[in-house]
Order: C-alpha cells, then structure tokens, then sequence
C-alpha cells in the first residue's frame, strides 16, 4: 500500500522547513522541523494513523440507552408533604402541572 502522506523540503537550501503532502486532496502540512529525522518520525506517524485507526467502528461498545424514570404523583404528594419552605412547595407545584 502506498503512504498517503510524502515528505518533501521547500528550501533548495539545507536550511528548508520540512512538509508533509497529502497524495489524496495535495494539501501541505509544515511538520514544523528542519530535522530531516524528525521530520520523518512525524511522517511516519501520520501515515500509521492513515493506515491503523486507533479503534475500528466494529470494535465500538454497543449504545445502551436507559429508561427514563419519572416521578408519579403519590411521589410528588409526599414531597410536598415533607417541604417545610413555602416557597419550595410552590415551585414543586409548578413542575408537575
């Protein structure tokens, strides 16, 4: 298989920042360096994260959804019973109309 990503250097100079080209869409990427052994790690490293994602989509843990639980109205009454602040008992009053 072929790297998606190719180093190149955009100074005729030994002094030239290295590059990273996408072969796929030819976007440029600087990697920052003037090392060429750095530059090559980062290369490197871009094209295994092109070739080996981290986790495949099959390997995904399967969504749970879990049941939504609300209060029924014995609950809401006891509630009610038991909030000494008016203020509270009101406002417990205006969420369950």
């Amino acid at each position: 298989m072929q790297a998606r990503y190719r180093l190149y250097r955009r100074s005729n100079r030994s002094h030239g920042t290295y590059y990273a080209q996408d072969s796929t869409t030819g976007a440029r990427e600087s990697l920052g360096t003037k090392n060429k052994a750095e530059a090559l790690k980062l290369l490197q490293a871009k094209n295994d994260a092109q070739s080996q994602p981290v986790l495949s989509r099959r390997a995904w843990p399967k969504i749970r959804y879990a049941s939504r639980h609300g209060i029924t109205r014995e609950q809401h009454e006891a509630v009610l019973r038991v909030t000494p602040n008016k203020e509270y008992r009101i406002y417990f009053e205006f969420l369950l109309s």
